[in-house]
């Protein structure tokens, strides 16, 4: 009897333990299936990103643009699906190359799902080098820094011409050095009418992208040839008052030079007493490299960038 209890105490916990670990196992199991649903996919959070992504990407306006883009520096562009395009080199082309643009041209998509799908196809985004390229390309030279427009603006009489000049400080550096962070304030703009008024605080940049309006081809080449020398006067005038807040502009950027490398320096210097693996070269680099940014942010000026003539209308 004694030896049944015992059997039958002995087969009672062993159930009792295998109750309780299927019970712990489940309450784990239930706890990590939450904690996995909860990580892997939060629904709210990946609408948002999903949409982020979209909207980055923009499509439509990439392809209208880069579109424009291959039109103007002679690219040939040939539609291959509805997202796709073939690009080929031509001899009508702006520059003798095109930035990304192998001499055996390349099949190029806007839409990421195709692109996955063909290894043939270069994906188009906003960073593609072709894409990167062709804007450092508009950027870097004289293409689009000249506009005619029409715009209305009663307080002046109709036939007035407005000159809205652009200036950059421009400083003959290596790219290396980045002195455009020291530059808190790298544009001047002017905007005169053929009177000589200044109306820079009056008409802001963003009432001309507003109010202004195209004109055709030849319209705008008959208007800077009859109105050439009222430009050329405007323009005189124009860069009497830039060159005026040019020496500020440069010592604002000694300024903030100054006082970070000097800041740089004193730290180096600071850690040199305590640190004997600071060799005295990095500090004499450092200090170097400081009078070789100074001497180019003095040496910088302001240079016309940009111009935008604007005929007031009825």
């Amino acid at each position: 009897i004694s030896e049944g209890l015992d059997e039958a105490v002995f087969e009672g916990l062993i159930e009792a333990s295998k109750a309780a670990t299927q019970a712990i196992h489940a309450r784990l199991q239930a706890g990590r299936d939450r904690l996995l649903e909860m990580s892997s996919c939060r629904h709210t959070v990946a609408a948002a990103l999903l949409e982020s992504v979209e909207e980055h990407e923009m499509r439509t306006p990439l392809r209208n643009y880069m579109e424009r883009v291959f039109d103007q520096f002679g690219v040939d562009q040939q539609s291959d699906t509805t997202h796709s395009v073939i690009l080929h080199p031509t001899d009508q082309m702006a520059d003798h190359r095109f930035p990304g643009l192998p001499d055996e041209g390349c099949k190029a998509t806007y839409a990421r799902e195709e692109a996955l799908s063909r290894e043939d196809m270069q994906f188009m985004s906003w960073e593609h080098p072709m894409v990167q390229g062709a804007m450092e390309m508009i950027l870097g030279s004289d293409f689009g820094n000249a506009c005619v427009c029409t715009v209305k603006l009663p307080p002046l009489q109709p036939g007035s011409i407005l000159v809205e000049a652009v200036y950059t400080l421009h400083c003959a550096a290596p790219k290396a050095l980045h002195l455009q962070r020291y530059q808190t304030q790298p544009i001047v703009r002017v905007v005169m009418d053929n009177n000589g008024n200044d109306l820079s605080k009056i008409i802001t940049g963003e009432h001309l992208n507003k109010l202004g309006e195209r004109v055709k081809r030849h319209v705008a080449q008959n208007l800077i040839r009859h109105a050439k020398e009222v430009i050329s006067n405007v323009l005189d005038k124009s860069d009497a008052i830039a060159r005026k807040q040019e020496q500020p502009l440069v010592d604002a950027a000694l300024s903030n030079a100054t006082q970070e490398l000097d800041g740089e320096i004193s730290r180096l210097e600071a850690l040199m007493k305590v640190n004997r693996s600071i060799r005295s070269e990095e500090l004499e680099h450092l200090q170097e490299k400081r009078e070789t940014i100074l001497r180019h942010l003095g040496d910088a000026q302001l240079r016309l960038d940009a111009i935008r003539v604007a005929v007031v209308n009825e």
